[in-house]
């Protein structure tokens, strides 16, 4: 009982020190450092940078609210309004793909993340993405 007790004293102290603590209420967290959001279920969509034009950052806002939400067809309804507004986001196109996969249309998020790829300049947040980076395996 006693190694019982220690083990799950363990456990609540490594994962009181993880990068990332997820609650049942909220699994999301927004990591500033990466610029992007992170959740229990994997990688999640981009924000975008400052300076970006401001009907572009509110639409975006408004898809990664619904993808936080788990409302993923409207996240992609608000991603592509988004799109509208500067079909050259890389991050935009990032955020259709991301929630593409979450709606399990494979061939659609592999031609976006294919684009989102070509059009990141190198961008790490992109091209460095684990999930982008399966799909174009």
């Amino acid at each position: 009982m006693q190694k019982l007790i220690s083990f799950f004293v363990f456990l609540i102290f490594v994962f009181s020190f993880s990068k990332y603590s997820f609650s049942a209420d909220n699994p999301y967290e927004f990591d500033s450092s990466q610029n992007m959001y992170s959740y229990a279920g994997g990688e999640g969509p981009l924000s975008l940078p400052p300076g970006s034009d401001k009907e572009l950052v509110k639409q975006n806002k408004k898809g990664i609210a619904k993808f936080i939400e788990g409302n993923y067809k409207v996240a992609l309804e608000e991603f592509e309004t988004a799109e509208k507004v500067d079909p050259s986001s890389a991050i935009i196109i990032f955020n259709e793909a991301i929630t593409l996969d979450r709606l399990d249309r494979v061939k659609d998020a592999i031609l976006r993340f294919q684009q989102a790829k070509d059009l990141a300049g190198g961008d790490p947040l992109i091209v460095g993405s684990p999930i982008l980076q399966t799909y174009l395996e």
